[in-house]
């Protein structure tokens, strides 16, 4: 189990489906239906859940919180376009390169 991160709901800018942060796309032993990030202005934090019924759960309930937070703005439309750049297989991935970690959820828990 990976270490314990902090970060308040109202730094979330944008959920990410699938391997598309450096970190992730580095770690060829992540399955990308198990995956999403959360972006913050200051970087991401990666989360790897058991199944991609749970991931795509996960990511709903998130969205929903997000949309709420964000009192019916488009917060998909708030997103920055310019944080992000296309890689060289078509995908997307950040320009900051902060470090982010893979925090695997264990029995479906995950601590952030």
């Amino acid at each position: 189990r990976g270490s314990v991160h902090s970060i308040p709901l109202r730094n979330v800018l944008y959920i990410d489906v699938g391997k598309k942060t450096t970190a992730l796309i580095k770690d060829s032993t992540v399955e990308g239906t198990l995956c999403f990030s959360l972006l913050t202005a200051s970087g991401s934090l990666d989360l790897q859940s058991n199944s991609k019924l749970e991931r795509d759960a996960l990511v709903s309930c998130l969205s929903f919180v997000l949309d709420e937070m964000n009192g019916g703005r488009d917060w998909r439309a708030l997103y920055e376009p310019s944080l992000i750049m296309s890689d060289h297989t078509g995908g997307t991935k950040t320009t900051t390169d902060h470090a982010s970690s893979v925090l695997r959820m264990p029995g479906g828990e995950a601590d952030f």
